[in-house]
């Protein structure tokens, strides 16, 4: 009886201890696994090709990122047409053809977040003013995964699943500020490819409002030079 406690003590212990990692363990071996701090903060510029698979076409986009604070999204849409969001020096725009809109302060600050930061929000997360917990353990994407809860400067909420096994995410979900409001995007990564040292997903599946897709990433180019006629307007 006295062995049969005793066995039952160490499982016991053994089943906390494995479970018992601290967030900032969490975060640490996530942004090892996606290739290190160094590697994450030597990108200095990346330009990423993308497909989106939706039920009424696919959809080309193109995404250019350069420090500090350049962005540039391009989308053409089934019938032809652009979405462009930039960012600059000066500010941010949204064109639609012939049609300018200036992006709101909200949505700057959710670009600065999520877009702009090329480090992503878990590296020095402190430092940034996010706040992380972990919530638990629970299944994505058919596999074990830890929970984190991110709150953010900007009084938002973002959920990230990191595999227990690999630290790579599985998914991810949050709101996303736009010029039309608050927009729900549910991400589960697939697929993942080293470039420059540093893991970026390269085929997700997303669920963004009403729109259910899958994305496939063309190219990714880091630290090639882009010219600064990209980031201007006209």
């Amino acid at each position: 009886m006295r062995i049969k406690i005793l066995l039952s003590i160490l499982i016991v212990s053994f089943a906390t201890s494995s479970y018992s990692q601290t967030v900032s363990e969490i975060i640490n071996k996530h942004i090892e696994a996606l290739g290190g701090v160094r590697a994450l903060k030597n990108v200095q510029t990346k330009q990423v090709e993308l497909e989106l698979q939706l039920d009424s076409g696919p959809m080309k986009a193109m995404m250019y990122n350069q420090r500090p604070g350049f962005y540039k999204s391009e989308m053409e849409m089934p019938d032809g047409n652009k979405v462009i969001t930039l960012v600059n020096a000066s500010g941010g725009w949204i064109l639609m053809g012939e049609n300018e809109s200036e992006i709101s302060a909200e949505h700057m600050a959710d670009l600065r977040i999520n877009e702009l930061d090329l480090d992503g929000p878990l590296v020095e997360y402190e430092k940034k003013g996010i706040k992380v917990s972990l919530v638990g353990r629970e299944n994505a994407n058919e596999k074990e995964a830890f929970k984190l809860k991110l709150e953010l400067p900007n009084q938002t909420v973002q959920w990230y699943w990191i595999d227990a096994g690999t630290y790579l995410p599985l998914r991810f979900s949050r709101s996303v500020i736009t010029g039309m409001g608050s927009i729900d995007l549910e991400r589960e990564f697939l697929e993942f490819k080293k470039v420059n040292d540093v893991n970026f997903p390269v085929r997700f599946r997303s669920s963004f409002g009403m729109n259910e897709y899958t994305t496939i990433v063309k190219s990714i180019k880091i630290n090639e030079p882009i010219g600064q006629q990209v980031f201007e307007k006209g």
